[in-house]
């Protein structure tokens, strides 16, 4: 799997991230994004991720906080990545 795989992903959350953040609803919540669609904004970075492994098992999906200032997105290649060197 690769990061390059989520382009479209991270485009369609940096397109929408600013308009997402000036809801209070869902400023500083976890947005889970599959291809050019939001899926869901969770309470949590775990419910966030726990809910795309569900959707989507392997298969790349981003998830990131909803917050115009955040520079990283945590891709399912990443959270694979530390869960296996924690093992």
């Amino acid at each position: 799997m690769s990061d390059a795989g989520l382009q479209e992903e991270a485009q369609f959350f940096r397109e929408h991230v600013l308009e997402w953040s000036k809801d209070k609803e869902r400023y500083q919540k976890w947005a889970l994004v599959k291809g050019r669609r939001l899926i869901g904004v969770f309470d949590g970075f775990n419910e966030a991720v726990a809910k795309g492994f569900e959707l989507f098992g392997l298969d790349l999906f981003l998830v990131s906080e909803i917050d115009p200032d955040m520079t990283t997105v945590t891709t399912t290649e990443s959270m694979l990545a530390g869960f296996l060197s924690d093992s």
